[in-house]
């Protein structure tokens, strides 16, 4: 784990060697930031949260000590410890009393403050483990339970639903009171009309209010849940309590009590709803086809007329749902594999598709037409979004895939439109691939140009435009090694270039690489060299 370490002194002298001295400080890794003042600290602070603080408590303008009280209430977890030339009681009283994790003399040396730091970082990963931030992650997690439970049965609608075993599991976790076991009867409601001055917030309250109505009329006999899909739709999700009530014993019965919450949302709430019910019961693993029948029989009714209230059971016209008769659930999973780039279950989704060729259905070709423009507008979207019109157009004939669904062979467009998306996704993972390549070219090049200057993760992520955690990552898994042990090798490699090529001076040379101190220089090349930098010239000149 990485340790963001800001050291604050206005004794730029000592700053600097101290920052120079735990450069290379591993187990854990650190990266320094140096300020000379407090306000420059508060800048920092407000862009990269330090995680420990060294801290000199006299100051000019606000003290270490006026320093440490924004620091607490901004930033609680920052430990901070106190460096400084003066002993009295009193600031070390104050300081402590502040709650400083340590309280140094500058005279007591690097190796103290080294162990101080050690310390302040063992703290900080303890109390990760402890018992508050299990106890604040619960509260996170039960404040997040609605955005959960909303996702997870959306999911399960639109075709993407956990197997049962998990799916117990999540609906224990999130206190949805269902079972994944049994079967489940759904119904879809709409608002049939907003009020036009009526605010987002209101409508968020009123789909709340309808969803509270049904529930206290149906919790009597049923275990129910709800969810708002969108700011108008409700879905909602019931099972029998009494195990023993037959399946269409539990459809009248929900038929009647909806009839019942359709009615007080008009007396009560001043809203119209219209409401579509299933005419079965499903297991959760087909709940997907269910919903898209039932929206099916929603376009197809509403706006005719407020306050409908229709089964599928009494429109026998509505054939089965099946995967042929989804062409939007179908697309919609093409959708996601291409936004996850999952080239593979893109491309075999497409060549299903195959089966629309098959002349099972009356209404084959419409079916056809829908997922041709579906698929074309896909296409071209993607392209747009990548730029790749004129690559694209360079090496494929676009008109053999433009000309309309009723001038081509079905089978042939599925295997050309299937190529092009290849090569999409192929030219995407080559293009990032290229990208990588050279962000680790652009950040050498960075550290080259800057190797006399203070080379901190932060700044170079803020060259390169991404966050340091992310940038730190990043690098490690392009370059095969860490950033600062980049930047050390570089540091060596052109001290070892000048103490052989240049007659300038050994404290020349260790401010050409980001040395103000000629005595950390001297520790940092012996380090990573073994030798001193005058025994390196010396032995390698002869």
């Amino acid at each position: 784990m990485m340790y963001k370490l800001m050291i604050v002194d206005d004794e730029p002298l000592f700053t600097d060697g101290l920052a120079e001295c735990l450069r290379d400080m591993r187990d854990p890794e650190w990266e320094i930031i140096k300020a000379y003042h407090a306000q420059e600290a508060l800048q920092y602070m407000e862009r990269t949260p330090a995680d420990i603080m060294l801290l000199d408590i006299r100051m000019p303008g606000m003290t270490g000590l006026e320093l440490h009280r924004q620091i607490q209430v901004r930033w609680p977890r920052c430990k901070v410890i106190y460096l400084t030339g003066n002993d009295e009681f009193s600031y070390v009283q104050e300081a402590l009393r502040q709650g400083g994790v340590e309280y140094i003399l500058k005279t007591e040396g690097d190796e103290v403050i080294m162990e101080a730091l050690q310390k302040a970082a063992y703290e900080l990963q303890a109390e990760l483990q402890k018992e508050q931030w299990v106890e604040e992650a619960r509260e996170r997690w039960f404040q997040a339970k609605a955005s959960l439970r909303k996702s997870l049965l959306m999911d399960a609608v639109n075709g993407y639903s956990e197997e049962e075993g998990q799916l117990a599991i999540s609906f224990e976790e999130l206190d949805i009171p269902l079972r994944a076991d049994l079967p489940v009867l759904i119904v879809l409601g709409k608002v049939d009309h907003w009020p036009s001055k009526i605010k987002t917030t209101d409508c968020n309250l009123f789909l709340f209010a309808i969803q509270n109505i049904a529930q206290d009329l149906l919790c009597q006999s049923t275990n129910v849940f709800s969810v708002d899909s969108d700011r108008s739709h409700i879905l909602w999700f019931l099972q029998p309590k009494d195990l023993n009530i037959s399946h269409e014993r539990l459809i009248y019965y929900t038929e009647g009590i909806m009839g019942q919450v359709q009615e007080k949302c008009k007396t009560l709430l001043q809203l119209d709803i219209s409401l579509v019910m299933s005419d079965s019961i499903v297991p959760f693993g087909e709940i997907d086809m269910q919903y898209h029948r039932l929206k099916n029989v929603m376009f197809r009714h509403f706006g005719l007329q407020r306050q409908i209230f229709v089964t599928d059971r009494k429109h026998p016209q509505e054939e089965e749902c099946s995967e042929k008769t989804l062409p939007g659930k179908r697309i919609t999973g093409l959708k996601y594999a291409l936004e996850h780039n999952q080239k593979h279950e893109f491309l075999q989704q497409v060549m299903q598709l195959a089966d629309l060729s098959t002349p099972l259905q009356t209404d084959t070709e419409w079916q056809q037409a829908e997922v041709y423009f579906e698929l074309v507008s896909l296409a071209l979207a993607t392209i747009q979004k990548l730029d790749m019109k004129y690559e694209v157009e360079s090496r494929f004939d676009l008109s053999s895939i433009l000309k309309g669904v009723y001038s081509l062979k079905w089978d042939v467009f599925l295997h050309e439109y299937r190529d092009i998306m290849a090569y999409i996704f192929d030219s995407r993972t080559q293009e990032w691939e290229l990208q990588n390549t050279d962000l680790v070219l652009q950040i050498k090049k960075f550290i080259d140009e800057n190797l006399h200057l203070d080379l901190s993760l932060t700044k170079i992520a803020e060259h390169v435009a991404y966050h340091p955690a992310y940038l730190s990552r990043l690098y490690k898994q392009l370059a095969g090694k860490n950033l600062s042990d980049a930047i050390t090798e570089m540091r060596i490699k052109r001290a070892e270039q000048l103490l052989l090529d240049t007659s300038l001076k050994v404290h020349e040379i260790g401010k050409a690489i980001g040395f103000e101190s000629p005595r950390y220089f001297t520790k940092f090349f012996k380090m990573n060299n073994g030798f001193t930098p005058q025994e390196f010239r010396e032995r390698y000149i002869k």
